[in-house]
């Protein structure tokens, strides 16, 4: 393939990527048969059925990236997983890309760990956790984002297979994070997070601990806290009370 096609077939992509993500700014998950429609449009294209037509890095990444956004939106967790597998392993293939867009590398690096957590498919989580904790930043605000995905992506790992002695293992590393990153980590994160913590610590039988989160997030939070999880929060209020014996509260 000459340097014309080659630039040809990598502007095909990008312009059914664009288009993919157009539709996936309206409409994260379809809820019906219209909204998947949209998707599908898309996806039935003749370049989208196999990674064989994409000829360079640069248009199979877009062709991996389209069927993750695809299968995500179809609610497709094995697909969405494949899919996240095999771009990080493109990617892994080409270690000048890497260095050229760190960024890239990092991002494949969580949907992979995302995808195994929605499959509870745990066999090579901690190999790419490592992976992401040990690739070098030259950021603070990468630094950041790594600090709240990675350590969130773990603790959700724990909790999920009920290995909650496990899980206190890097509850003073998180407490330590959020103390350090305060003012750059948002109310959404830091509430993530602190409930993870307070799942631990309920996990664990610490209910003194998982009560101190739980008013930390009614008092510091409240605000920000969506209707949903407050409810959540107040009934799990109710439980700790219990389980410590105050009753008459």
């Amino acid at each position: 393939i000459n340097l014309i096609e080659s630039q040809k077939n990598i502007a095909r992509y990008r312009s059914l990527y664009n288009k993919m993500i157009l539709i996936n700014r309206k409409i994260k998950e379809a809820r019906s048969e219209e909204e998947l429609k949209q998707f599908q449009s898309i996806i039935e294209h003749p370049l989208l059925k196999s990674i064989d037509t994409a000829y360079t890095f640069e248009a199979k990444n877009y062709f991996y990236r389209i069927h993750l956004i695809y299968n995500h939106a179809k609610g497709d967790n094995e697909a969405s997983f494949v899919i996240a597998d095999s771009q990080l392993k493109l990617i892994e293939s080409y270690p000048e890309k890497i260095k050229e867009k760190p960024q890239l590398y990092i991002t494949a690096l969580n949907n992979v760990l995302l995808c195994e957590i929605h499959i509870h498919k745990y066999d090579n989580f901690k190999e790419t956790l490592l992976k992401l904790r040990n690739f070098p930043l030259k950021s603070l605000s990468t630094e950041v984002g790594r600090f709240v995905t990675s350590y969130t992506f773990e603790m959700v790992m724990y909790l999920d297979s009920g290995e909650f002695h496990k899980s206190s293992a890097i509850r003073e590393e998180i407490s330590e994070g959020l103390t350090k990153y305060h003012d750059k980590i948002n109310a959404v994160e830091e509430i993530t997070m602190l409930y993870n913590l307070f799942y631990s610590y309920f996990g664990t039988a610490e209910y003194s601990k998982a009560l101190g989160i739980i008013n930390r997030l009614l008092n510091e939070y409240q605000k920000e806290l969506r209707y949903d999880i407050q409810c959540a929060v107040r009934i799990l209020n109710l439980i700790l009370h219990y389980e410590l014996g105050n009753t008459r509260l």
